[in-house]
């Protein structure tokens, strides 16, 4: 029953995307899972013909500029959403992590053109006209394979390139617990459609590599704190470190997972100041008895139960106490 709901979700999302005269497919920032559907969703319309623009709030992340199409994705000001008749959003969880929290999408929303909404959060507020949302999906690219499997979309070597990324970075490498036999088949069968595996990982998860990430993480461990009353480890990221290393915002992919190393701490939390005047705080677990988003919902955010995230107003300050946020 479970398989025909689905089934019967994806055949009207795929008619919705046949009949749209253009298409606004946006999602979050710094996420390979994120990118990695925007990104073959993109091949999928592209192969049906219809028009379409990508978008994201920020830039492509540089860890996931190597995934073909990477270059055509808009980001930072939203298009006006006038010359669109439908929009996808994925892997985001609520409208301002998609980045459709303002005026004109409200009035755009008014119209009644279709939202859809297609995601693995658990905590997806279901914003969009049709919803498509799966928490124990491995990634949203996951969920994508049974989209196209569904429809019967030949997956191209670029899609499947895009998919697997995606699934390989919300899954850790198939080493975290969002791993599950249904990401793995899908990961076999993107291969045989010639998704480069090595590729991938290379650029996705050996980012240590790089010496000027190594000298950061020299800084940042050095004042790293723990909180023995939570079991947590605090570490910052502060925009005076960003410079000293030659590195920007966009070069910081995937280091929360670095938390995730840490022996015997219960949650992992990196604070990183960023430009816009904000504090990013990432959270990270390895433990089934901690869910993570339940901590970033206190400061307006989401996620996973293990990996989630949130955005403060304030910068770092040197104290007496160490870096504080003011």
């Amino acid at each position: 029953m479970e398989a025909m709901r689905i089934q019967e979700t994806c055949y009207h999302i795929h008619s919705l995307c046949v009949q749209a005269k253009r298409i606004l497919v946006v999602s979050h920032e710094n996420c390979g899972d994120a990118t990695g559907a925007l990104l073959a969703f993109g091949g999928y319309l592209a192969d049906l013909g219809v028009s379409y623009e990508l978008w994201l709030p920020g830039p492509v992340g540089s860890t996931v500029q190597f995934l073909p199409g990477a270059v055509e994705v808009a980001h930072t000001t939203l298009p006006a959403l006038e010359q669109f008749d439908m929009i996808v959003s994925l892997d985001a969880a609520d409208e301002v992590q998609a980045g459709l929290e303002n005026a004109e999408f409200k009035q755009w929303q008014t119209i009644g053109n279709p939202l859809v909404v297609i995601d693995h959060h658990y905590t997806n507020t279901g914003y969009g006209t049709v919803n498509w949302i799966n928490p124990h999906a491995a990634a949203t690219c996951a969920m994508l394979y049974d989209y196209f499997f569904s429809i019967k979309q030949p997956i191209t070597r670029k899609m499947a390139t895009c998919l697997l990324t995606g699934i390989l970075t919300d899954t850790g490498s198939f080493s975290n617990a969002a791993t599950n036999q249904e990401a793995l088949s899908a990961a076999s069968e993107l291969l045989i459609r010639g998704a480069p595996l090595a590729t991938i990982i290379r650029h996705t998860f050996k980012a240590a590599e790089n010496l000027a990430l190594l000298r950061l993480w020299g800084r940042v461990l050095s004042r790293i704190r723990y909180r023995s009353t939570y079991g947590m480890a605090i570490a910052c990221i502060t925009q005076h470190d960003l410079r000293m290393c030659g590195l920007t915002e966009n070069d910081l992919d995937g280091m929360a997972n670095v938390m995730n190393v840490i022996k015997d701490i219960r949650v992992g939390l990196l604070l990183t100041e960023l430009s816009d005047g904000t504090i990013k705080g990432s959270l990270r677990t390895t433990r089934d008895d901690i869910d993570v988003a339940q901590f970033a919902a206190q400061f307006g955010g989401g996620g996973h139960q293990r990996a989630a995230g949130f955005k403060l107003p304030g910068r770092f300050a040197h104290t007496k106490q160490g870096l504080q946020i003011i």
